[in-house]
């Protein structure tokens, strides 16, 4: 088998909120489509959280090249409205302890639109890029996110509107075609 030519895959995971509080998730469907998806909500600081496997085609050492949320809003800004981020992930090999919330790197992000983004169109940030995998990564290493958007008090975003979740996924480079045994080399 040849694995030709090396390119970059998608890293898909799993995205999570709190289960109770006030940072739970509003659930609501786009616009009169049917569909439900997670939105975060203007005036509280709602927070997601997303995990994923490295995948087994993971060029060993390497970086994460860019970190997307695919994302709708419930209606158009402004321009110069901002949505920030408080952003923090860790890297987890197998055998590594998960490391507590306080030693997870931070990645601070704002949008700021410039006006011509609508309401409830399918968008796209890449908010981190170039995230260097730590020495012990190992193919089966899981990398956790956890996101908040700072939507209330100090250093609050100027978008009124509500920010939907539509996807998150992570990009990494390939240089092989998989794992060399079905365990997790």
């Amino acid at each position: 088998m040849s694995f030709n030519p090396p390119g970059y895959t998608d890293l898909l995971g799993e995205i999570a909120t709190a289960p109770t509080g006030s940072a739970q998730w509003l659930t609501a469907q786009i616009g009169l489509t049917g569909f439900f998806i997670n939105w975060l909500q203007a005036g509280q600081n709602d927070f997601f959280q997303f995990k994923t496997q490295i995948d087994h085609r993971f060029g060993r050492p390497s970086s994460l090249a860019d970190i997307h949320l695919h994302y709708t809003l419930s209606s158009a800004p402004a321009v110069g409205q901002t949505i920030k981020l408080e952003i923090q992930f860790a890297w987890v090999p197998i055998n590594a302890a998960i490391p507590l919330i306080g030693a997870w790197t931070p990645v601070p992000y704002t949008f700021t639109f410039a006006g011509t983004e609508l309401a409830l169109q399918h968008n796209i940030e890449a908010f981190a890029s170039n995230i260097l995998a730590p020495a012990n990564q190992t193919y089966s290493s899981i990398l956790f996110f956890k996101c908040l958007r700072r939507s209330q008090g100090v250093g609050a975003d100027t978008y009124g509107g509500n920010l939907g979740l539509l996807y998150f996924d992570a990009h990494c480079a390939a240089d092989r075609a998989g794992s060399l045994t079905p365990i997790h080399d």
